[in-house]
């Protein structure tokens, strides 16, 4: 059955119907596409990186400016002209990981601690940042700088902060992001235009945006849906892009615990169904959210303290010595480790758990988890 004409037979795969159900409707598309597999191959990415190094560059000193200190702009400009008034600034350090296809990774941390510019890393985003030339990066046999111009919307990072054109509606917004990644052996009977109106269908339908369809985006001047809703517009774009590495900064930033679990979920279909690939940070997950990954990183101040099994990272932190209360969230008690003024150190323990983040990496690097990382990390 083909879902973008043959719907009408079933109402469950009608996005207009109030039966309609994503699952049933993904699974149907993959089981069409799946009886002529040279023509709709399936596209994953996986990536894996080693001893992950990444640095930009500042100006040691900053000042406002204003018509009394202007003839100090003229050294400012001639430290730059000389490339004397740059200054190195290491953002990550030593980051080791391996993201397989159809796996779902959460990074956490503090603001500052290096989140965003991690993700950037990884769906190479590489605007004033750059990589040391020790680091590795494996995108499933594919180098990062290959990947980066050949394969560079295979990649994408959906940043914090919403982006659109306000003048346009919902329905204008995504059918315009469905078409510009229309693949072009569409399905049987499909034409461009139908397959992206479906999409955009699809996609609304899931993130609960069927009402706003010809409602303005809008932003701080121009009035249009909730901040929750643009939220929700900026995460239906992405998905639309159907790229099978996907990095999300903080997207559910706006959105209330139901609506972040089930940005989750959907993703969740996405790596299960399309065997796509999420990196997502996120702050303050709750425990529902946390347990739909797979694996957890976690950033102290541009190190990489752990990374790892879900499951396994809470045992790992509370065996080394710290205690986590009992209505604390896995994701809270490991974004606490990484504060000394909230992270609790269990008795007998205060002389014995390490402290500063140096101290972290050497504790996370002495544990089996982290040698079989190192085995199962192509080289």
């Amino acid at each position: 059955m083909n879902p973008f004409t043959d719907h009408a037979q079933d109402s469950s795969l009608d996005p207009s119907s109030e039966n309609f159900n994503a699952r049933k409707w993904m699974k149907t598309l993959l089981a069409f596409q799946s009886r002529d597999p040279e023509r709709y191959p399936k596209r994953t990415a996986g990536i894996s990186f080693k001893n992950l190094s990444v640095h930009g560059f500042g100006s040691p000193t900053d000042y406002q400016k204003d018509v009394g200190n202007a003839p100090l702009e003229i050294g400012a400009l001639f430290r730059w002209a000389t490339g004397m008034g740059k200054q190195k600034i290491d953002i990550l350090r030593g980051f080791d990981g391996l993201i397989k296809s159809g796996e779902m990774l959460v990074v956490l941390g503090r603001p500052g601690s290096g989140c965003s510019t991690l993700l950037k890393t990884i769906a190479g985003e590489m605007n004033g940042i750059y990589m040391e030339d020790s680091s590795h990066v494996n995108y499933q046999g594919i180098s990062a700088k290959k990947m980066q111009k050949q394969f560079r919307g295979e990649a994408i990072y959906t940043a914090e902060t919403n982006m659109h054109f306000p003048q346009l509606t919902v329905g204008e917004t995504l059918s315009f992001a469905a078409r510009a990644r229309a693949p072009r052996n569409l399905l049987p009977g499909v034409s461009t235009n139908l397959y992206a109106d479906h999409m955009r269908d699809v996609v609304m339908a899931m993130l609960g945006l069927n009402h706003t369809i010809n409602t303005r985006v809008g932003n701080d001047f121009i009035s249009g849906v909730s901040g929750g809703e643009r939220k929700r517009v900026s995460i239906a774009e992405a998905t639309l892009s159907q790229a099978p590495l996907q990095c999300w900064d903080n997207s559910t930033r706006g959105l209330d615990s139901a609506n972040a679990l089930e940005f989750c979920r959907t993703l969740r279909l996405t790596t299960n169904y399309v065997g796509a690939t999420a990196c997502v940070a996120i702050y303050q997950a709750s425990q529902s959210a946390y347990d739909v990954f797979d694996k957890v990183t976690v950033l102290y101040e541009g190190r990489q303290i752990y990374f790892g099994r879900t499951h396994e990272a809470k045992e790992f932190f509370t065996t080394m010595g710290f205690d986590c209360p009992d209505r604390q969230t896995t994701a809270d008690f490991l974004t606490s480790l990484t504060s000394p003024s909230e992270r609790v150190v269990k008795p007998d323990y205060e002389n014995r758990v390490p402290r500063t983040p140096d101290e972290f990496v050497t504790a996370w690097k002495n544990i089996e988890a982290y040698a079989k990382l190192q085995r199962e990390a192509p080289r």
